[in-house]
């Protein structure tokens, strides 16, 4: 492999009962732009998406989950911090099991060296465009869809 290897990803959409998502703030200095990044993280050899996104969820917030339906398969290139990147991310639904997470405004990250939060954001503040998000996706599409209960 190469030293720009595409990379395979799960991520989830955590929604609250009140109509918030769950993700973590970062910010690209060259770009100067904030963004919000949701949950998960890398596909291990062997490992099915689903079951890495529920290991990630507990390794980055020491949360259970239950991992819902596969929402979308994104197809993602991008830069950041002047870094050429390219990934595929499966973009699954997903619940926390502790019901405690949904009132928190911020949850402690575990990132080794690093001090991250992931925080509860509106989601009219990403379909009106107030805050991006990635991975890149029909967001809206997929809120409705668990709105009504398909998700």
């Amino acid at each position: 492999m190469g030293e720009h290897a595409i990379k395979v990803k799960a991520m989830g959409l955590f929604v609250s009962p009140d109509g918030r998502f769950l993700a973590s703030p970062g910010f690209d200095s060259l770009k100067g732009q904030g963004y919000l990044r949701l949950l998960g993280g890398h596909v291990e050899f062997g490992e099915r998406a689903a079951e890495a996104l529920a290991r990630e969820i507990m390794e980055e917030i020491a949360a259970h989950c239950t991992v819902g339906p596969l929402l979308e398969v994104i197809e993602n290139s991008f830069t950041h911090e002047g870094e050429p990147g390219q990934e595929v991310v499966f973009l699954y639904a997903g619940v926390l099991t502790d019901q405690d997470y949904y009132a928190c405004e911020e949850i402690p990250m575990i990132e080794p060296d690093k001090q991250k939060i992931a925080i509860w954001t509106p989601l009219d503040d990403l379909l009106e465009g107030r805050v991006f998000c990635y991975p890149p996706a029909d967001y809206a599409a997929h809120f409705a869809r668990l709105r009504r209960g398909d998700g």
